[in-house]
């Protein structure tokens, strides 16, 4: 668990938060994030858990890989 956002979270809520995510999402396979049309269509409805299991990613390695891109951020 991190204190920025949680799994159960949307992923377009996430983002709207910490735009820069998109690149990090896309480069880690989540290339209809890259289209906003794409990201507006789907991102508010389906939350980060959903979409680590859909594309097959582990939960933990992706939420960490956020928490560091958002940490490198600052």
């Amino acid at each position: 668990m991190n204190s920025y956002f949680t799994l159960d979270e949307k992923v377009g809520a996430v983002l709207d938060r910490y735009p820069f995510l998109v690149d990090v999402m896309v480069k880690e396979g989540f290339v209809h994030l890259g289209n906003p049309a794409m990201r507006k269509a789907v991102a508010d409805r389906i939350t980060l858990r959903e979409a680590f299991h859909h594309h097959g990613k582990d939960e933990q390695e992706m939420e960490k890989i956020i928490v560091d891109a958002i940490e490198a951020h600052k």
